[in-house]
């Protein structure tokens, strides 16, 4: 343990609050709740009285603890911020004062966010099922954390609040810059399709069928497409057998590929170099273009334009959104942007220098991402390792 962290009884540290505000039947009431895993208050939806059957409920102050007693055991803790000031909750969510002579409110709410910490103040819940575990003020109250002076608290509270800062302002101009990206790609895309001819889709990247011949003890991976423009991924590897009902049919890299059931939620996409040999099932339609007149990448970024996507939608006709289904007739005749391959060639590298710039970003917001749980593990270590139920 840190020199300077010494152990603060929550029954020092807290004072829980009963309920104190009478439910007026006529009355509307702001409610807040509690996010697991450590992510804090927010506002929730607004009732009337009559609404509920509590009698009682507690009206909450900027810079209190609260939690959700069945959901302690999966970190439903957190501290009021100013947008949930005056809010209510139910009985189900104890509210406490927090001393900030021992303990200053955000330092708590940041170490509360550890999961070990919230798994080790839980450790009271009473409950024989998970969903029914509940932990009760006492029990928490008789729980003790690990923290040192309040300098040194504001001074790990204003590090963090920093990088979090830092973390939000690079949030904000990947943001400008994806939005500088698409323009960039919508602009390549019209002036490389300016004046272009049109022709079915059927012509330039017909729907094909490459039968599986399927060997029940051969594995086989299968392909799914997510909706929203998200790509492909491998669904699952099972041997031959596991597909006895169903057709199978290979996928090539550069295929087109629709899910005929969801194209309608834009579940369309591009076989990547690792989708080759993969397979589909009978609800997948895959197409291959022709490589003297369309490049892939051109015409899957045709379907993402309000243009293509609307195409596609009419040809996916049915009265229910589940029952909406794109056949390969009705897409083949869908009439595509055909401009010279010189032009699509050169969307296509534009396209690709663009889909790089993507990764980099995601690749630097998954490093940001993990910057500041992996900041407060370090400053909070001997907090983390000192947190008892006991």
């Amino acid at each position: 343990m840190g020199s300077d962290w010494k152990r603060v009884p929550l029954t020092s540290a807290l004072r829980f609050r009963k309920p104190d505000v009478a439910v007026d039947a006529s009355a509307t009431y702001d409610f807040a709740g509690v996010y697991s895993f450590g992510r804090g208050v927010f506002r929730s939806q607004s009732r009337t009285g009559s609404e509920f059957s509590y009698r009682l409920v507690t009206r909450l102050q900027q810079g209190e603890l609260v939690y959700l007693k069945v959901g302690a055991w999966e970190g439903a803790f957190g501290v009021v911020p100013p947008e949930c000031d005056g809010c209510v909750v139910s009985p189900e969510f104890p509210a406490f004062a927090i001393n900030s002579d021992l303990l200053l409110p955000r330092f708590l709410e940041l170490l509360l966010g550890v999961p070990a910490v919230w798994k080790s103040l839980s450790g009271e819940s009473t409950g024989t099922n998970a969903r029914r575990r509940r932990l009760h003020p006492n029990d928490l109250l008789r729980c003790s954390l690990l923290a040192p002076s309040l300098e040194k608290q504001r001074a790990i509270v204003a590090h963090v609040d920093a990088v979090q800062g830092a973390v939000r302002e690079a949030h904000k101009i990947r943001t400008n810059v994806e939005g500088e990206l698409e323009a960039l790609l919508m602009s390549a895309y019209q002036k490389a399709s300016d004046g272009a001819t049109r022709a079915p889709l059927g012509e330039v990247a017909p729907v094909v069928r490459r039968e599986v011949r399927i060997d029940p003890e051969a594995s086989y991976t299968e392909l799914g497409v997510r909706s929203f423009y998200k790509g492909t991924f491998q669904r699952r590897t099972v041997v031959g057998a596991e597909f006895s009902w169903q057709d199978l049919y290979w996928v090539k890299k550069d295929d087109l590929v629709f899910s005929n059931i969801m194209a309608w939620e834009k579940a369309i996409a591009v076989a990547k170099p690792e989708d080759d040999d993969c397979v589909g099932n009978h609800r997948m339609l895959t197409c291959e273009a022709r490589s003297d007149r369309v490049v892939p990448s051109f015409l899957w970024y045709y379907f993402t334009t309000p243009d293509g996507f609307d195409k596609v939608h009419a040809a996916s006709p049915g009265t229910a959104a589940r029952n909406r289904t794109l056949t390969a007739k009705a897409l083949q005749a869908i009439p595509v942007p055909v401009p010279t391959v010189e032009r699509q060639r050169w969307f296509d590298r534009v396209f690709n220098e663009v889909d790089e710039a993507r990764r980099l970003q995601k690749a630097a917001a998954e490093e940001q991402s993990l910057l500041v749980p992996s900041l407060v593990q370090r400053l909070f270590a001997p907090g983390i390792a000192g947190a008892t139920a006991s």
